[in-house]
């Protein structure tokens, strides 16, 4: 077995929440795994090609598969927590938790200088300015993924880990577009053009699925049928 399938069944590890009395949750793995492939594309981007001549894969992957893994951590600490945190939240507080996490349990399969390109990467990930390639990448990977079908997904998973209804997310959705908040993100968080496009791309999607969703909610639909009925029986 090579060192990355070694290290992969180790952050899995990681990244399964197992709670007394609960289903075994793999949401952060599985969302590692997307930041994983979303890394190794962005890496294709002539874009990122034309600034970055060489990159380290091996300590970008790595970084990729722990950067939530602090989250992890953290969430079983609190015992009311929604499961959920979105890649915008994780803070420098909680990337150091996940570089100790990488020193803990990978020391025994990978060098101390590589640890240390890896949480460079994990720390740096979160900063703006970063001139860091792997950083750059790692950073528009996870951001990508909470924009679109799969983001949407995530806000209903927060919501109903916090005992919203679909009327209160739809409130949150609405607050989030009057205060410019996509807007914003979508500006401040990618360096990648042709990454940001794409996230646009996403967020178009997901405002369709919210129109529809305050459709249902409103029951607009039925609404309208009920008022063509009623149009056409006094027509008559």
């Amino acid at each position: 077995m090579s060192d990355i399938e070694v290290i992969r069944g180790i952050a899995k590890k990681a990244l399964t929440l197992r709670k007394a009395g609960a289903v075994s949750s793999v949401f952060f793995w599985d969302r590692a795994q997307r930041f994983v492939r979303s890394s190794e594309f962005i890496c294709r981007l002539p874009e990122f090609e034309a600034v970055c001549n060489q990159i380290d894969g091996f300590s970008l992957v790595v970084a990729a598969l722990f950067v939530e893994s602090g989250v992890v951590r953290d969430i079983y600490s609190k015992t009311s927590a929604s499961g959920v945190h979105r890649s915008e939240d994780k803070g420098k507080n909680l990337l150091d938790v996940s570089c100790r996490i990488v020193e803990e349990r990978l020391a025994d399969v990978v060098d101390r200088a590589k640890i240390r390109n890896i949480n460079r990467v994990i720390l740096e990930s979160n900063n703006r300015t970063t001139t860091v390639a792997e950083a750059m990448v790692l950073s528009d990977a996870c951001n990508l993924d909470d924009m679109g079908a799969v983001g949407i997904l995530c806000e209903l998973k927060q919501c109903i880990g916090n005992g919203r209804s679909v009327s209160g997310m739809l409130k949150v959705w609405k607050r989030k577009i009057d205060y410019q908040y996509w807007q914003a993100r979508l500006q401040k968080s990618f360096h990648f053009d042709s990454v940001r496009q794409i996230a646009e791309q996403r967020l178009s999607f997901a405002q369709l699925f919210m129109d529809q969703l305050e459709m249902e909610n409103s029951a607009c639909d039925l609404i309208e049928t009920v008022e063509d009925m009623d149009s056409a029986a006094l027509s008559e």
